[in-house]
């Protein structure tokens, strides 16, 4: 700003800020900032404190380099400019230095650069370029500054830097400067230094330009295996971020402890306001990817939670299973810890059981309802329909009890043919007789009672001609099959009796098991 060397003395720093000014003020297109710039760095070298602090971010310029750098044409427009690629004079600034200052300026030149390339990538660039120029933008300078903390590092870590730096802060005689605090400026130079580019990571996350921010931190994390002080860098990049999304899921816990709603509707719009103003973030998040710290780790769980919290509420209060898939469906990527991510995966697995258990009472109660009328009235062929109808739909215990079922009202109706049969025999229609029979068969399973049905039917086979034509049962003295009837008669009015005495038990252990 001011084209001074490090060493210039009070008397210098004074005199040129006032030339600065008298030029800023006589310059037609300087404005309000610009003079509140100078103004500023005449403060700021003032105070030896802050001007020790810049001087280990700037390079310690000898009296031609700093004539250089004041009146150079590529450097007079450096802080209007500073995303301009000054390379070149860089390299002449380096001429005549050592090894370990020539790394220091090439450092703070390239993080000059970078800081600028980001700085006009979110706040300056107007409209905003094509997806792919953006990624080309911060590339580059991204590379800019890994290169940067690289040549900055190699002065940092000089003894002949550090050397220089006393010599400078026992030029500036002040007590703040002393040895204890000359090794914790050192201890943490690079933090300090670089902590420009927290700042503008966090600037990049509130303006939700994850591009940007991924650039930066992907930057600074390939240096934190070799300097881990940088970790506190990263440490505050989300802390605006998740300080958003913790206070708006609060907001949205409370809103839904208060909801006593029976209907999916204030569900909804919970869910709704949950994706206008937290959504972006964890998607930011995601996008960024896991950094130093567990501010960003509790934030995402804490929406997590909310969500599997609303997903079990709209379910048990108002079978709202469409919202309960929704919330959990946004909570399974925002989960960060295992724990979270475990119970979201339970809850999904317990509210895809209560949509089965719903959708499957939805198409079992109809036929439900009509094997119990068709019971109650003892239609034993409703029965079957109803219960061919629920059996596939049934797994399980629920299916076996229906099955058990199925053979009871299977063997009563058979016992009711059986009977019929006997009564055809009686009145001569032995065909109709052998047809009610054979159905029997077909329906009874015990084996007792088929050998009996059996028996009966061989009998009555023998009576269908005789000489050819038909006999009158009633003349033919036909005892055996009307012995062996009575027995199933009696076999069968028992188990019709047990099926009467347990039918409703039986009803209400299987509607138990289908219902939600």
């Amino acid at each position: 700003m001011l084209g001074l060397p490090s060493n210039a003395s009070t008397a210098e720093i004074k005199g040129a800020g006032t030339r600065a000014l008298m030029r800023a003020r006589l310059l037609a297109d300087q404005d309000e900032e610009s003079l509140r710039a100078i103004q500023d760095a005449i403060e700021a070298l003032s105070d030896p404190v802050t001007r020790f602090r810049a001087g280990i971010e700037w390079p310690a310029l000898g009296t031609k380099s700093a004539e250089l750098l004041r009146t150079h044409p590529k450097l007079l427009d450096l802080r209007t400019n500073p995303s301009a690629d000054r390379s070149d004079v860089t390299e002449l600034l380096c001429e005549g230095e050592s090894a370990t200052g020539a790394s220091h300026i090439r450092g703070v030149f390239l993080l000059l650069r970078a800081s600028a390339m980001f700085t006009n990538r979110m706040m300056k660039v107007r409209p905003v370029p094509p997806e792919a120029a953006i990624q080309k933008l911060n590339q580059t300078a991204a590379d800019l500054l890994i290169r940067g903390i690289a040549a900055w590092d190699t002065a940092n870590s000089s003894e002949e830097f550090w050397m220089a730096q006393r010599m400078r802060a026992k030029e500036l005689d002040d007590p703040r400067l002393g040895v204890g605090e000359l090794r914790e400026y050192r201890a943490r130079a690079m933090e300090v230094s670089l902590g420009r580019f927290g700042f503008l990571a966090q600037e990049a996350l509130k303006r939700r330009d994850g591009v940007t921010c991924r650039a930066i931190t992907q930057a600074l994390l390939v240096h934190t295996a070799q300097h881990p002080e940088l970790s506190h860098v990263l440490t505050s990049v989300y802390g605006p971020l998740c300080g958003r999304v913790t206070t708006t899921v609060a907001a949205l816990r409370s809103a839904l402890s208060s909801t006593r709603a029976k209907t999916a509707e204030p569900f909804e719009k919970l869910l709704d306001r949950y994706t206008a103003e937290v959504s972006d973030d964890v998607e930011l998040m995601l996008s960024v990817g896991d950094l130093p710290g567990t501010s960003e780790e509790r934030a995402r769980d804490a929406a997590a939670d909310f969500l599997r919290e609303l997903a079990v509420v709209a379910a048990n209060n108002a079978n709202a299973y469409a919202a309960s898939k929704r919330a959990l469906s946004y909570a399974e990527p925002a989960a960060s810890s295992q724990t979270i991510r475990d119970r979201v995966r339970g809850d999904k697995q317990a509210v895809a059981d209560l949509i089965k258990g719903s959708e499957h009472a939805a198409k079992a109660k109809p036929h439900f309802d009509r094997l119990t009328q068709a019971l109650k009235q003892n239609n034993h062929r409703a029965a079957l329909a109803a219960l061919d109808a629920l059996i596939p739909l049934e797994e399980g215990q629920g299916r076996a009890q229906l099955a058990q079922l199925r053979v009871q009202v299977s063997s009563g109706l058979a016992t009711k043919l059986f009977n019929s049969a006997l009564e055809l025999v009686k009145a001569g229609c032995i065909d109709a007789a052998l047809q009610e029979l054979d159905e029997a068969l077909v329906l009874e399973t015990v084996p007792s009672e088929r050998r009996t049905i059996e028996s009966a039917r061989a009998h009555v086979q023998s009576l269908t001609r005789s000489g050819g034509r038909i006999l009158n049962a009633a003349k033919s003295g036909c005892l055996i099959p009307l012995v062996l009837g009575m027995s199933l008669v009696g076999a069968s009015i028992a188990a019709v009796a047990v099926l009467t005495l347990h039918t409703d038990s039986i009803l209400a252990t299987l509607w138990s098991s289908i219902s939600p």
